[in-house]
C-alpha cells in the first residue's frame, strides 16, 4: 500500500506549510523543486522560524530575541 506524501514547492511561506500540516493531519512536508525532493520541513522548523532561530539553536525556552 503506498500513500501520497505531502510536499510542498521551494519558495512557499512558512505559513503555507504549517497550513499544509494542519489540514493534511502530518507532522512534516517534504520540499521539492521541479518535482525533485530538496528537503523536508517538520514542526520544529516551524517553531525555530517563528521564533526566529535556526533549528540548531541552543536557546533557553523564553530566551529567544533577548
Amino acid at each position: 500500500m503506498s500513500r501520497e506524501v505531502a510536499r510542498i514547492e521551494v519558495g512557499k511561506s512558512v505559513f503555507a506549510a504549517a497550513h499544509m500540516m494542519l489540514t493534511e493531519g502530518v507532522s512534516s512536508v517534504v520540499v521539492t523543486k521541479n518535482d525533485e525532493v530538496v528537503g523536508i520541513v517538520n514542526r520544529l522548523d516551524l517553531y525555530a522560524a517563528i521564533e526566529g532561530l535556526d533549528a540548531g539553536g541552543e536557546y533557553p525556552v523564553g530566551s529567544a530575541g533577548k
